[in-house]
């Protein structure tokens, strides 16, 4: 009981940590033309430095050209304002941005200014406004050197694996632990000590590095210890669960999205793919532990694994499909969709194969595997390159090279390839190492500030008092928390029902709702697709205006989500310990917690 205290404790005070504000998007008096908010507009730098606001017009109307003339100020003298450029010209569905210069110099101390953007629009009807940004200037602070850096690396990995050694006993996630350090080395050191581990430019830069590699570890894992034999003897049951959970919680997303933060419906379900998975990480390590019918630990480790591939897939998907623009229907990118996926399954299929032969030749030699993650790196790229989907490749892959005695006997060919010793052994380490700084670089991203307007707007009478508000944003997050704790009751009592060998797992198959390590790699992936981060491609007015608003919002949601299930898995799972008069756990397994790869095979 005094863990669980110490647990909600934290999750409490992680909710007064503050959140970046963004504005939302808004007409320009009468007219069709709207400003689209592109990054956060309340910001602190550094005396001497430049930041820039950055600001996206969007001209709605489909035959009408319209003009747009800035002029930017603040009102402190020690700021420098300059905005460029001073004139737009909007042709009939075109997006472009000013960006206002502001540079903090001549002061001292802690110094907070208003720089306003004044904009008129001129054409077939007219408007003007001020937008508004807060800008603090800070006094310089100290960068770690090379030495410390190195040290702290250390100390991540170190802590990862403290936190999977605490897992293993006690049944608290790891997860917690690593998102706790990257917020104590990020916003909080940068605040209240003064000490930039990484810069929010640098973070910026490696994100989309980032968030690629993690997701190609995902579903190269995922591939790797999904054994298709076990999937398909345990089909019916396990996948109804699957399917009814993840189709549930996609539906609940979208509708609190919507509903009461006023977003598209289209983005409310590309949320709702993003979080409507469990976590494999988390659940199959409980899993193991747990005083429960085997039947009930495949079907949650099914669940767990096949919707960190639905998850991926499917956003992937959506993300593909809202890059297409906005005439984009599902028979026009269906074609596109399956050439996509077409082409990754053949390449990876072929190169699979190949690749097992080459890997029965170099067993026992050092290095095989290495290379063979050297080739999921090239595979992924190659997929990319040709419009094929590099992630379904990685899959493909991992599943070829997990499911190879299945595959050799179909091929008829003689397999001396040791997959325990090549590759889960390295897998295991690897994954580790991934996970443990993403999760630490999930709370490096953070950003202390809790002022500002956020982009939620309901139309619901009561609710829309808190428009524009974080009270609304927070309120939508417990919704969706709550809507998630009541899926899994519903799911849990009707899989139970169904299969008789669970009905006394009940209590378990509710609480494993912790979300992971896809959910937050997928929140970024949205803003990190060319059709996002590149002008010149063909929809990029459409893509970049469609989500821009969301961008801080979809990470910090992904954030809370995952700590409120985790907590709420770990609370869960000591309640049915007590109710089943079960001991807590020795420590006596075979340390994982980090991996995630618990070996799937009969």
């Amino acid at each position: 009981m005094r863990r669980t205290s110490l647990l909600l404790l934290l999750v409490l005070l992680l909710f007064l940590i503050p959140f970046p504000g963004v504005s939302a998007e808004q007409h320009i008096g009468s007219t069709p033309v709207k400003m689209i908010p592109v990054g956060v507009y309340s910001r602190e730098a550094e005396w001497g430095t430049t930041t820039v606001f950055e600001y996206g017009f969007l001209n709605g109307d489909n035959g009408s050209t319209y003009f747009v003339n800035s002029s930017a100020s603040s009102d402190r003298t020690e700021f420098a304002v300059t905005v460029f450029p001073t004139n737009l010209t909007l042709a009939p569905q075109s997006f472009l941005q000013v960006y206002v210069n502001v540079t903090a110099s001549g002061g001292t101390g802690h110094v907070r200014a208003t720089v306003s953007l004044r904009v008129n629009v001129s054409g077939p009807s007219y408007g003007e406004t001020t937008f508004v940004a807060m800008l603090g200037a800070v006094p310089k602070t100290t960068a770690l050197d090379v030495t410390t850096s190195f040290i702290a690396i250390g100390f991540i990995i170190i802590v990862g694996f403290s936190a999977s050694w605490v897992f293993e006993r006690t049944g608290v996630p790891d997860i917690l632990f690593l998102i706790l350090l990257g917020l104590m080395l990020g916003p909080v050191a940068a605040q209240y000590f003064g000490v930039v581990l990484v810069s929010p430019r640098v973070l910026t830069l490696v994100t989309p590095y980032v968030a690629a590699l993690a997701l190609v570890m995902i579903l190269f894992d995922g591939g790797l210890n999904l054994n298709l034999n076990r999937v398909l003897r345990r089909i019916g049951i396990s996948t109804l669960h699957t399917v009814v959970t993840f189709l549930l919680s996609v539906i609940l997303v979208a509708l609190v999205t919507h509903l009461v933060f006023g977003y598209p419906m289209i983005v409310g379900i590309l949320l709702g793919v993003i979080l409507g998975g469990t976590s494999g990480a988390v659940v199959i390590t409980l899993v193991r532990k747990m005083s429960i019918h085997e039947d009930s630990k495949t079907i949650l480790t099914l669940e767990s694994v096949i919707t960190d591939v639905l998850c991926v897939i499917i956003a992937l998907s959506i993300i593909e499909f809202l890059s297409s623009g906005p005439e984009a229907s599902l028979t026009s990118i269906l074609p596109k969709l399956v050439a996509g996926f077409s082409i990754a399954i053949v390449v990876a299929l072929v190169l699979g194969v190949m690749w097992l032969r080459l890997l029965t030749r170099l067993s026992g030699k050092p290095f095989a595997y290495m290379i063979t993650i050297a080739m999921v790196l090239v595979l992924y790229a190659a997929v990319e390159l040709v419009g094929g989907s590099g992630a379904t490749a990685a899959l493909v892959f991992g599943l070829v090279l997990g499911n190879h005695e299945e595959i050799s006997r179909m091929l008829k060919v003689k397999s001396g390839l040791k997959m325990d010793e090549i590759i889960r052994q390295f897998q295991t380490e690897l994954t580790f190492v991934v996970r443990a700084f993403f999760f630490v670089f999930l709370g490096l991203v953070f950003t202390i500030n809790i002022g500002g307007s956020w982009a939620v707007n309901t139309s619901i009478p009561v609710l829309s008092v808190f428009n524009g508000t974080f009270l609304l944003f927070i309120l939508g997050v417990v919704l969706i928390f709550l809507g998630f704790v009541a899926v899994r009751f519903v799911t849990a009592s009707m899989t139970c029902r169904l299969h008789a060998e669970s009905r006394g797992d009940r209590g378990a198959v509710w609480a494993m709702m912790g979300r992971g390590l896809a959910a937050a790699v997928l929140a970024s992936v949205p803003f990190t697709v060319s059709a996002y981060t590149s002008p010149a491609e063909p929809f990029y007015p459409y893509y970049r205006g469609l989500l821009s608003p969301y961008q801080p919002q979809f990470l910090n949601i992904a954030f809370l989500i995952i700590l409120l299930t985790v907590v709420a898995t770990t609370v869960g799972i000591a309640v049915q310990r007590r109710r089943a008069g079960q001991e807590p756990p020795t420590g006596d397994e075979e340390l994982g917690g980090l991996s995630g790869t618990e070996t799937f095979k009969d």
